[in-house]
């Protein structure tokens, strides 16, 4: 995952992590379980079923936004101030301070 993912990556992604510990939690009930009536075991498959379609499901829709946005670029930060390299900015009265504060525009 992005380092710094955006708050609907964030959140997909913990959906699909709680979705995950259903099926997980599913599974191991089901192995751990003996004595069930054909009434308890059909309703415990049918969740177990419920909770992998719903994980499956979150997969998908983490996987369709993280291929939909754009990818993050890390900032880089800025060493120089950037001057024009331009023949109407040298020899011109004006301070390099002026340009690139704003003030003094030539035409």
């Amino acid at each position: 995952m992005d380092p710094s993912p955006t708050p609907l990556v964030r959140l997909l992604a913990e959906r699909t992590a709680a979705c995950w510990l259903q099926v997980a939690y599913f599974d191991a009930l089901q192995a751990q379980t003996k004595d069930l009536s054909f009434r308890q075991a059909n309703q415990l498959r049918q969740q177990q079923d419920s909770a992998q379609r719903r994980y499956l499901a979150a997969l998908r829709m983490l996987g369709n936004v993280q291929r939909l946005l754009p990818p993050t670029r890390p900032e880089k930060p800025v060493k120089e101030r950037f001057v024009p390299d331009h023949p109407r900015f040298s020899g011109s009265s004006f301070s390099v301070d002026a340009l690139i504060n704003g003030v003094g525009i030539l035409n």
